[in-house]
């Protein structure tokens, strides 16, 4: 089920998206936020302080529609069947059954224009073991659900969509950009199976794919193929499986990329949070960040 993140310093967040033929979708609830360049100088460590709501929608590779909003208080409520965490006026309600609920109501951005996006995901497969990133850390990776059947609907788009969901999240007691500086992470789906990879220390990382219902976790050796640079000079994979990705989002410390073919359809991220500890990225990563009314009433 979902969880706060409560302890000065730490982080939590809660990822899903959704890969449904032309149309891309990636939505974020976070606690300690990743993105907040308020949270990581450590002037106010409570992760529920700097909560934030992340939505990006993709058509063809091009982005479609941008959501980062940050806010001072998340709320967790828990009932016999479903617990739901609350952010601004979004809600992110998990059920004992392992299906997803987004309810996201914000503003985008830099427009603050009206969002509303309704994300729903029901597993078919079981959920992973939780794995630690760096030896004798805290940071955890937890593959919830990696692959679902997933539902997205936009009415101010007209948009209705089913297609392959991914569920997952991440938590740590200490500020990402410490002992956890850089990872890269990689999301496959085809029409039977799915394969996830992330690395977060060089060439040594992990692994969990489906085989039938079952989700099997190995110790991976990266095996590395060409690369090429963003702009900003961050490395990311010039083929996935024999595709040239597409970068869509790209800043000095982060990069999300996607790469489809007939049969397959990967979406990955690089990072490197050490970067953002300079003081110019921080004001950078701001200019792509609402920082919204003091209370969930004011958020609409």
């Amino acid at each position: 089920m979902l969880e706060l993140a409560r302890e000065p310093g730490s982080y939590r967040w809660y990822y899903v998206d959704v890969a449904a033929g032309e149309w891309s979708a990636v939505a974020i609830f976070m606690m300690g936020s990743l993105f907040s360049p308020r949270y990581v100088t450590r002037r106010d460590p409570s992760p529920l302080r700097h909560a934030a709501v992340n939505f990006a929608l993709y058509r063809r590779g091009v982005r479609q529609a941008w959501v980062l909003s940050e806010y001072d208080e998340a709320t967790l409520e828990v009932t016999p069947t479903a617990t739901h965490l609350d952010i601004g006026a979004s809600r992110f309600t998990k059920h004992a059954d392992g299906r997803v609920h987004v309810e996201l109501v914000d503003r985008a951005t830099w427009t603050a224009s009206p969002v509303e996006v309704r994300l729903e995901l029901v597993p078919e497969v079981e959920r992973g073991p939780s794995i630690v990133l760096v030896p004798g850390r805290s940071h955890e990776w937890h593959p919830f659900a990696i692959r679902a059947r997933a539902t997205l609907a936009i009415a101010s788009k007209g948009l209705n969509v089913e297609g392959q969901g991914y569920h997952d999240g991440n938590s740590g007691l200490t500020t990402l950009g410490t002992d956890l500086a850089a990872w890269t992470w990689l999301r496959a789906h085809d029409p039977r199976n799915t394969v996830v990879s992330y690395w977060p220390r060089g060439e040594h990382g992990f692994e969990v794919s489906t085989e039938g219902p079952r989700v099997v976790q190995r110790e991976r050796v990266r095996d590395r193929g060409p690369l090429k640079k963003t702009g900003w000079g961050l490395a990311v994979p010039a083929l996935v499986g024999g595709v040239t990705p597409q970068v869509l989002e790209s800043s000095p410390f982060y990069a999300r990329f996607e790469a489809q073919d007939a049969e397959r359809q990967l979406m990955g991220e690089a990072a490197d949070f050490a970067r953002f500890r300079s003081p110019w990225v921080r004001w950078m990563a701001d200019v792509r960040t609402r920082v919204a009314p003091r209370t969930a009433k004011e958020a609409r």
